[in-house]
C-alpha cells in the first residue's frame, strides 16, 4: 500500500518524528526549545526506528557481539518488525537500513563492526554481521 504526502503528514503528527520523544507536529519537527520547526524526512524517522530497533533487541546486541554474529536478515527482520507495516516495500526498506543502522551504533563498517560470509544451519551462505575491535596502530 503505497502512502500519500498527505498520510504520512498525518501519520507524523500522531507518531512522532523521532522514537526518542521529539515531537513531530504536520509533518515538521519542533526544534528543543520549542520554536523552530524543521520538515520532516520519512527517511531520518524510519532510520530511528531501525536503530531503536537494533540497539533495545538484547538478544540480537548478543549476537552481534559474539564472534559468529547475527544473520543479515535476523536484524532485517528486527528493523521489519519496528516499521510501519503499509510503507511501500517495507522488507526493501528494512533491508537497506541495516547499515545505516548499525554505522549509527557502532561506527563506521569494516572498523568497528564487519559483514562477511559463511554457511548457515540450512547449509547456505548467509552474510552475518559482528562487531570488530578497531586497530590501534
Amino acid at each position: 500500500m503505497s502512502l500519500t504526502a498527505s498520510q504520512l503528514k498525518e501519520r507524523f503528527a500522531l507518531e512522532g518524528c523521532e522514537p526518542g520523544g521529539k515531537v513531530a507536529v504536520a509533518g515538521t519537527a519542533t526544534a528543543e526549545n520549542g520554536t523552530a520547526s524543521t520538515p520532516v524526512d520519512p527517511f531520518v524517522y524510519y532510520r530511528a526506528l531501525a536503530v531503536k530497533a537494533v540497539r533495545d533487541h538484547a538478544t540480537l546486541q548478543g549476537y552481534i557481539k559474539d564472534e559468529r554474529g547475527a544473520a543479515w536478515g535476523f536484524i532485517t527482520a528486527t528493523i521489519k518488525a519496528a516499521l510501519p507495516a503499509d510503507v511501500d516495500d517495507v522488507g526493501q526498506l528494512a533491508y537497506n537500513l541495516v547499515a545505516p543502522a548499525l554505522e549509527e551504533l557502532f561506527g563506521a563498517q569494516d572498523v568497528y563492526w564487519e559483514a562477511y560470509q559463511r554457511e548457515a544451519r540450512n547449509g547456505k551462505m548467509t552474510i552475518y554481521v559482528r562487531r570488530k575491535q578497531p586497530s590501534t596502530s
